[in-house]
Formats: structure tokens, C-alpha cells, sequence
């Protein structure tokens, strides 16, 4: 008797982009009413207060002074009571 073969496979792109997209999404939520710095330029930074989260193109932005911003331009995070 033969023995099938065991498949083998890859996961998904999409299944681990999906996971990802969840965990950045959840970090972004988690961030909510925290004091932020970001880099909005070659050489500017804004201050601000996270008020909220959205997603485009499947990706997080968190919202500081009514302006969405990608998770990649975060320099620091603080209690607001630090800032």
C-alpha cells in the first residue's frame, strides 16, 4: 500500500496580510487619546492627540487634529498626561 504525500503548502499572502492588517489596526485603536509625535515631512514634526482610527486601502490611519496619518510616520508615543 502507498502512502499519500503530504501536501505541502504555503500560507496565503493574503491570509497574512489579513493578520497583520489586524494586529496594525488593533495597535492604532490601542492608541486612541494618546499623545503623539509625527514626522509629517523631511524635517517637520506635529504633536497631537490620537482621536481616532480608519482604514484605506485595507490599511490603519490614525487620526491626530482631524488629519489621517499612516502608522509608519509615529516618532513617539505617550500618555497624554506626558505630553
Amino acid at each position: 500500500m502507498r502512502m499519500p504525500t503530504p501536501l505541502k503548502r504555503k500560507p496565503s499572502q493574503n491570509i497574512l496580510d489579513g493578520g497583520l492588517t489586524a494586529v496594525r489596526t488593533g495597535i492604532a485603536q490601542h492608541m486612541i487619546g494618546k499623545a503623539v509625535d509625527l514626522l509629517t515631512g523631511s524635517r517637520k514634526v506635529l504633536h497631537g492627540i490620537v482621536t481616532g482610527v480608519t482604514t484605506e486601502a485595507g490599511k490603519p490611519k490614525i487620526v491626530v487634529n482631524g488629519h489621517r496619518y499612516d502608522m509608519n510616520q509615529i516618532l513617539t508615543v505617550l500618555p497624554p498626561s506626558f505630553a
